[in-house]
């Protein structure tokens, strides 16, 4: 019989802890995930030669910036995406800038100065200033701005021509003019000054999203056949979204230090450029300016509904719908949307839109459980689906969309519409008996516009 003195219980339970930290390290996926145009997957650890203009970004050595075939998302898996902040500026595409609007100029002030009237923000986000003593200002121009939030509320739906005072009321309007430091609404009894300092959140009238993505896009890709749009998002919640071709550096550490890196994206909708701290970035996405990304664009409705209760969960853009990363058991993706079922997601269709690709899964966070069908309807739900995937049982099933043409929609009601049906009736034996874990996710959609 073997006596295990303390010192032999202890040196075993060290060799125990050594053995189960490896074994995690040994499981743990390396820290980036990286999706190239072709669909190529790439892993690595190491992320590098990114820091100047003649550097070409790799990952473990690979070269992720191949013209013939080019970088479409990369994924920090050591970062988490951030909640909404607690004050922002947020554009009709979803670009976001943490900060508070301190300020509104015509831009008409000065005749030999002539800007776009523009929101002057304090921003709060890893920025680095334009020049060394500048003011730590960025200047939003008005014509992109859909919601200002000087003090969240609970709720994060986007109501249109409306105003929440810091005191819970609201009101509808039906324009707005604005000043510096007060905005001017237009209501159907008369005309209200309100300041800035008694407006929780300012939600501006909604605009087409697709005439929002040509203006944008007239800004960043004067010729679209050759533009590539940069998206960069970070943890504090900041989405800006410029163009690949006119990116900036700054010195900000070495080839492989890239927490250091500053990253310079003037978006259409800042009349200044905004120098990115690297190190809270969690996605970097590219696009061609055909390839949208559909969670770009805002649904034009969105109906969640559960078997167990009068409302659903709230969709999330680019976040499953418990706000975390969009993967399943075995994958990450750069983009998409997070559901619960039952879903529909409506959104509207321009004429030169070709076709949708994408796929459909259920999220890691349902584990083994969880059983939805996904399918893609064109007009109205009321025609048979374009598109149904099987019965999805946990989520290590993903479900290809394929290639689907857009170009058969009714004329009198263009818009697709995404389903995520909870598939009660007829689902496998075994299946989840509630719909607890039906987390579903709509994963790399993109919408192919005609490129002439």
């Amino acid at each position: 019989m073997i006596r295990r003195t303390p010192l032999v219980a202890g040196t075993l339970a060290l060799l125990l802890c050594v053995l189960l930290i490896s074994t995690a390290g040994a499981d743990k996926p390396p820290r980036f995930a990286a999706m190239l145009q072709n669909g190529e997957r790439v892993d690595g650890k190491e992320l590098r030669s990114w820091q100047d203009n003649g550097a070409q970004p790799q990952l473990d050595g690979r070269q992720l910036m191949d013209g013939n075939n080019p970088l479409r998302w990369l994924r920090d898996r050591s970062q988490l995406p951030g909640s909404l902040p607690k004050a922002f500026i947020e554009t009709h595409l979803g670009d976001r800038l943490p900060g508070v609007v301190i300020g509104y100029e015509n831009g008409l002030a000065s005749l030999y100065n002539v800007a776009q009237p523009h929101f002057r923000v304090r921003p709060e986000a890893a920025l680095e200033p334009t020049s060394k003593g500048a003011d730590e200002i960025v200047r939003v121009v008005a014509e992109f701005v859909r919601r200002i939030v000087w003090q969240k509320r609970e709720t994060e739906d986007y109501e249109p021509s409306t105003l929440f005072f810091r005191d819970g009321r609201a009101v509808s309007f039906r324009a707005a003019r604005f000043g510096d430091g007060y905005v001017n609404l237009l209501l159907d009894d008369g005309n209200r000054r309100v300041s800035f300092g008694e407006i929780a959140e300012l939600h501006l009238p909604a605009v087409d999203p697709w005439e929002a993505y040509y203006a944008e896009l007239a800004v960043l890709g004067p010729q679209p056949s050759t533009a590539r749009l940069y998206q960069v998002e970070t943890t504090e919640g900041l989405v800006v979204t410029g163009s690949y071709d006119r990116r900036r550096f700054r010195p900000g550490g070495k080839q492989e230090d890239f927490e250091r890196w500053i990253h310079g994206v003037q978006p259409a909708w800042s009349l200044d450029p905004l120098y990115i701290v690297c190190g809270p970035v969690w996605c970097r996405r590219m696009w061609a300016a055909h390839e949208v990304p559909l969670s770009r664009i805002r649904p034009s409705s969105q109906q969640a509904t559960s078997p167990l209760a009068n409302s659903g969960r709230t969709p999330q853009v680019n976040r499953n719908v418990e706000g975390g990363p969009l993967r399943t058991q075995q994958q990450d993706f750069g983009w998409g949307f997070g559901v619960h079922a039952n879903t529909e997601l409506t959104f509207p269709l321009p004429a030169i839109a070709k076709s949708l690709r994408g796929k459909a899964a259920l999220d890691r966070a349902a584990g083994q459980g969880g059983c939805v069908r996904a399918r893609v309807f064109l007009g109205t739900t009321r025609s048979p689906p374009r598109w149904e995937s099987p019965y999805l049982v946990g989520s290590a099933m993903e479900a290809d969309l394929g290639t689907i043409s857009l170009s058969e929609v009714p004329p009198n009601a263009r818009q697709l519409i995404l389903q995520v049906d909870a598939a009660h009736q007829g689902r496998p034996a075994g299946a989840d008996p509630l719909d607890v874990r039906d987390m579903a996710d709509w994963l790399d959609p993109v919408s192919e516009l005609d490129p002439a």
